[in-house]
């Protein structure tokens, strides 16, 4: 505490020692006998030169830290002159001189950073550089903590002792770089050489300084972020884009200045936040205006690539920029096809031609005006339209959580939207536009972007479930699926393909701590399973493929993810299917989702994960294969609540009565079961012992104790 309110940007210029005219090594009566001779005199004006114009209360104030606190008046003594007279410890001259070189060129820095003229900022550069590898040598030496044990023992203080060593080692870094940090805070072109400079000091913590120091501004940021985000939902696009110009970008900025994204992710994300927020707002745009977006929606995009350092997002832009050119392309198309009408003197085909268009694209709010356009310029006289930027815009996904080592901030996240912009273009590029002339019927245009459309792309494991391609997707290849879940290619269900995205499904809360590999494998397939199980499609004809989340990826409260698996299902040969397999909602209710699955098999991530129930115990046999495995808030016989280990491979088989006793103690250590209740326990056999893939462990099920039937699990 007494370091900490002795550091700042007063460190030196209030220091007790400099303040009073006292040495370091003064005693308590050197102490008293000042005061009493200093306070009377400055009391009534007289004039006592102490080398400073500090107000008299300052200076009553300083001789009281050195008289009543001893922990402060240790703080005041590192951080004045050592090398003196008087000195009393027996520490080498070298030491102390060098300790008050790191004062001294501390000092210097602070009061040239303070003064009114300033040096330029190379100049001030070199003060912090100097001062910093001064205090960082002076730091390092042993015989600097032995002065301070002695100087500890000098003032006999039974407040004192070895622990405010191990208090002053481990903060002292920190009160040393917190005046920079101070100065950092405040705006200004200095801001970013202020808090470089911070970073080269002695200590580790320094980037978590100005984290915190910067928390105000992540605060407003957020608060802003929000709002544009309601706005945008309202439908009121270009007020959330004047929100994010004039409230969020200059606060980039500063941030920027002061934790730069490139080493800190918070800063990185709210970035990323903004390049999602000008995307959507410029997607918006382009549902609202159609090809008149060109330029402000690029304008948008253009914002949002330069804030932007995730790749997911990066890729949306990418495909909207593209939305742009394609778009100007389509109607640059458009007005040449009826412009050749028009130099022939025939502008009732032109009028026709524009009619079949506008009447392909009717459910678009646009279509009117953007056709009225061309109506305009035709009649004008004028050229096309020129092309310019770059069917489909793509949302990026929206509001993924801040992160900060210490504290969250994120606002609410909603579903990434769909983009629908184009659904209309694509209409028009799939129609044939015929009109009548005199010599027969004559081609106007052909299909604008060719007689299909195109595989498109899609995440099946983004940040979060809202991000990625909807249920019933349909995957063009097992290749793709196998080499990047963020970025796979889909087709029309209508073409042959390998595999359908059954769902997203969730395998724990955010945040929650990590379950271990073997439960996320077992949840991962009986959760996939499940789903399968509800689109009615058969356990022996297809099969299900899922992507399981590393431990790192594991969100237990500052991570990036939800805690999910996206789950894929095809054919057990990989032959390719024919139309589409999965619906949205499935057909088979929650209540029919019924998994069969072997319960004790070689490895426990092969087996239903715990916290599954049984579901009769007619099924409960000796080969534990295809037991009937559901989601124990339908109804069940039992619960799976643990497979403990029990004996290493290296172990030698030690009978079976010690297995089972083996057994019963695990499961009866891992859970606790209450009156009414009992455990129902399969044991290893000798077999598994020869078996040298399987793991040696007991499975635990926990029944009523007459075995009726409940729901509900039993945590």
């Amino acid at each position: 505490m007494a370091l900490d309110e002795a550091a700042g940007v007063a460190l030196y210029t209030h220091n007790a020692f400099r303040v009073t005219g006292l040495s370091t090594y003064a005693d308590r009566r050197a102490v008293r006998q000042r005061r009493q001779d200093v306070l009377p005199r400055i009391a009534v004006g007289a004039d006592v030169d102490l080398g400073h114009d500090l107000p008299p209360g300052d200076v009553s104030a300083a001789f009281d830290r050195l008289q009543n606190d001893p922990r402060r008046r240790l703080v005041e003594e590192l951080f004045w002159l050592w090398d003196t007279p008087d000195a009393t410890c027996s520490c080498s001259h070298e030491l102390h001189r060098g300790h008050d070189d790191a004062v001294r060129a501390h000092r210097a820095a602070l009061e040239r950073e303070t003064a009114a003229v300033r040096p330029t900022g190379q100049e001030l550069q070199q003060l912090w550089s100097d001062a910093g590898q001064r205090w960082r040598e002076v730091l390092r030496r042993a015989v600097f903590w032995d002065h301070v044990r002695q100087r500890i023992a000098a003032l006999d203080d039974r407040q004192l002792g070895e622990a405010d060593v191990d208090a002053l080692r481990r903060d002292l870094p920190a009160a040393l770089v917190k005046p920079l940090i101070e100065l950092a805070a405040k705006p200004g072109e200095s801001q970013a050489r202020l808090a470089a400079a911070a970073r080269a000091w002695p200590m580790a913590a320094v980037d978590d300084l100005l984290e915190d120091l910067a928390a105000p501004i992540y605060e407003d940021t957020r608060r802003a972020l929000t709002d544009a985000m309601e706005e945008l939902d309202a439908g009121r696009h270009e007020r959330a884009a004047s929100i994010a110009r004039q409230r969020i970008l200059p606060q980039l900025v500063r941030l920027e200045a002061l934790v730069p994204h490139e080493r800190h992710r918070a800063t990185a994300s709210m970035r990323n936040q903004t390049a999602i927020l000008l995307n959507n707002c410029a997607t918006a745009l382009m549902e609202r205006l159609g090809p008149a977006a060109d330029e402000p929606a690029g304008s948008l995009l253009d914002e949002a690539a330069e804030l932007n350092s995730d790749p997911v997002t990066a890729q949306r832009i990418k495909q909207n920029r593209g939305a742009l050119k394609d778009t100007a392309e389509a109607f640059d198309k458009i007005e040449r096809e009826a412009r050749k009408w028009e130099e022939l003197g025939r502008h009732d085909l032109a009028d026709d031609y524009l009619r079949r268009v506008r009447r392909a694209l009717r459910s678009e709010p646009w279509a009117d005006e953007a056709i009225d356009r061309i109506r305009a310029r035709l009649r004008a006289g004028g050229g096309a339209r020129p092309s310019s930027r770059p069917s489909r815009p793509s949302y990026a996904p929206d509001r993924p959580s801040y992160e900060r080592t210490r504290s969250s901030y994120g606002p609410r996240r909603r579903p990434a939207a769909r983009g629908g912009f184009f659904r209309g273009l694509f209409r028009l590029v799939n129609a044939l536009l015929w009109v009548a002339v005199p010599t027969g019927l004559i081609v106007l245009t052909n299909h604008l972007f060719g007689d299909t459309a195109e595989p498109s792309t899609g995440a099946l494991y983004s940040e979060s479930r809202a991000y990625n391609a909807p249920v019933g997707s349909c995957l063009e290849t097992k290749e793709g699926w196998q080499t990047d879940h963020s970025q796979v290619l889909l087709v029309d269900c209508g073409e042959p393909h390998w595999g359908e995205v059954l769902g997203y499904a969730s395998l724990g809360e955010v945040p929650s701590p990590y379950p271990g590999e073997d439960q996320v494998q077992a949840m991962a397939a009986f959760e996939c399973s499940r789903l399968q199980a509800r689109q009615d499609l058969p356990f022996e004809e297809y099969r299900i493929h899922y992507f399981v989340p590393r431990e790192a990826d594991w969100n237990e409260g500052e991570g990036r993810f939800e805690n999910y698996t996206p789950c894929v299902v095809s054919r057990h040969d990989d032959k390719p299917l024919s139309g589409a397999h999965v619906a949205d909602p499935p057909p088979r209710p929650e209540s029919e989702a019924v998994v069969p699955m072997s319960v004790h098999t070689a490895q426990i991530k092969q087996n239903p994960p715990v916290g599954s129930c049984v579901q009769d115990q007619e099924s409960w046999g000796a080969d534990k294969r295809d037991i009937p495995i559901v989601d124990c808030e339908l109804p069940h016989w039992a619960e799976i609540v643990a497979y403990p280990k029990l004996f290493e491979k290296s172990q030698p088989w030690p009978g079976e009565d010690k297995v089972q006793d083996a057994a019963e103690a695990a499961c009866e250590a891992s859970t606790r079961v209450d009156e009414g209740y009992r455990f129902h326990i399969s044991p290893p056999g000798k077999g598994w012992w020869d078996d040298k893939d399987a793991e040696i462990y007991a499975v635990c099920l926990v029944s009523q104790a007459d075995d009726s039937t409940f729901s509900g699990g039993l945590r």
